[in-house]
Order: structure tokens, then sequence, then C-alpha cells
């Protein structure tokens, strides 16, 4: 966090505030908050990301600049990364939010490879790039959402989504595009490192990607029709995915990164709680079945 933080305040555009929102004051470190009088933390009264993410929106809510930056604590970012974010939204009035693509993929980058993609990255002016809202993967990136704050009057997070929040930027883009444009830009200095410290194991993660699936569903938030939907539910998020996970256990595949294992153990409990009704995205709150 701390070095996150630091590259916020070297930008070239500054923030009015960083709010630094935690459940355990120890999460962040007393020599960050000395960084500068911007750097700001508020203590949320209840641990999970959608819920901390409300409770900054409401703790901010008297002073609110125009549009609202929700950052994960393990990015890299280019020095014009807020600016060239930024005037997206100068120049697009119907954009809601925006997320910048990673330029590296994967798991655990380290800040160095970061740095050398970012550096390594061709200099794209602000008023050339583009907002993109079709295809594949448009929907806001949760580790870098830019939103337009107006929009947080009317949408908030899902806090049934507890702990990790598992696809809460999906749920919270196909919510946000029914007021305007949501989407991705590619071509800016920006990379998600993907740390696994601080997250939820494995077994709960498993649980979560199809019992969080299955809530958006009886919700109705899906970027296709209901029908189509809930084919691609069981066929590709239940049938497929779990088999993939399975695989990759079998294999030992990024073993020392991920437990595949325990993600299709949680798998297989979403579905057998599905099939005797009582799935739902809170259970893996149950310390007995997932301690």
């Amino acid at each position: 966090m701390h070095e996150t933080v630091t590259l916020i305040l070297s930008q070239d555009r500054l923030p009015s505030k960083i709010l630094l929102c935690v459940s355990e004051a120890d999460d962040v470190l007393d020599d960050t908050l000395k960084l500068d009088d911007r750097v700001v933390r508020i203590m949320s009264p209840v641990k999970g990301l959608t819920a901390q993410r409300n409770y900054a929106v409401r703790m901010s809510a008297d002073d609110a600049p125009d549009v609202t930056v929700f950052l994960d604590d393990d990015i890299e970012i280019e020095t014009g990364f807020l600016r060239k974010m930024l005037h997206l939204f100068e120049k697009q009035e119907d954009l809601i939010g925006v997320s910048a693509e990673s330029l590296i993929g994967g798991l655990m980058v380290s800040r160095a490879k970061a740095a050398t993609a970012i550096a390594s990255l061709d200099e794209i002016p602000a008023s050339d790039l583009s907002v993109r809202s079709l295809g594949k993967h448009w929907s806001l990136h949760g580790c870098n959402m830019f939103i337009r704050t107006s929009i947080l009057q009317k949408e908030l997070f899902d806090e049934h989504l507890p702990l990790y929040s598992y696809a809460e930027d999906y749920d919270f883009s196909i919510r946000a595009a029914r007021h305007g444009q949501v989407g991705r830009v590619a071509g800016v200095g920006f990379v998600h490192l993907t740390h696994s410290s601080g997250r939820i194991s494995e077994r709960r993660r498993g649980y979560s990607m199809v019992a969080n699936n299955l809530y958006f569903l009886q919700k109705r938030v899906s970027h296709l029709p209901l029908i189509k939907a809930y084919l691609r539910f069981w066929f590709i998020i239940v049938l497929k995915e779990t088999w993939v996970s399975f695989y990759r256990a079998l294999c030992g595949r990024d073993a020392d990164q991920i437990d595949y294992s325990g993600r299709v153990r949680g798998r297989l409990m979403a579905v057998k709680d599905i099939l005797f009704g009582k799935c739902t995205p809170k259970d893996i709150l149950n310390d007995e079945r997932f301690g």
C-alpha cells in the first residue's frame, strides 16, 4: 500500500484527497499517513471490499469530486495515469465509469517488471484515448475504477457480496451501464500486480465464483438475456470452469500461487447448496464450513 500511495502522490495531476479505507488500523503504516496531508485513514465498521468502498463514499459525500477513483493497493501506474483517465470524463459527458486495461496479465507481477512494461509503452496522448464498451471484457475492472460521482447516488456496491466480494465490478458495471457509458481504455500505463496476500482462501473463492454469479442472475444483473445467462451459468461457470480448475489441480499448474484443489472443493460445495436450495454469497462467512 505504501508504494502505491507514493505513486499516486507522484502523479502530474494530484487527487484532492486519498482515502485509505481499512477495517484494522494496522493495515496502514504510520509512514504512509505522513507522506502528505491528502492521505487520510478511515476505519470501516464492516470488513469487506464492497462495504469498505461504500463507507468511503459516504464519508466523502460532503466534499466529493466530480469523479471518484477506486484503486487496489497492488498496482503500478505511470505519472500521467490520473490525468489521462480523468480527461476521458471531460471529453465524454455520457461517460459513467471507466477502467484502464492492465499492460500485463497473470499472477504475482513484480513492481520491477510492471515498471519496465510501463516505461516501454508507446506514449498515447490523452486526446487520442477512447473507451471500449463492446466485445469481451468491457466492464469495469475492480483494481482501478473511475466513476462519475453523481452515479453513486443511484448505484452503490452490493454489500451482499462479503469479504473479497468476487465479481463486484461486473455487478456494478451492469447496473451503472443503465445510466450511461461504461467501458475500458487501452494504452495507459497501468499494471495490476495481483498480489495474493490478504485475500481469501481458494475454497471460499471457489464458492463465491458460483454463488455470486447465481445471485447476479437472481437479481437480473447480466450482460445477456436471462435464458442465455442461465445457460452460460450452468455450462460455462459451473461445468467448464470447474473442470478447468480440476484439471489444473491434477497438473499442479501454478500450485505455488493458487490452491486449485481448494477452489474445486469450494465450487462443488456451492453446487451442492444450489441443489438443496440454500446457496447465497454470504455463506462464505460460515467459519465452521470454511475454516
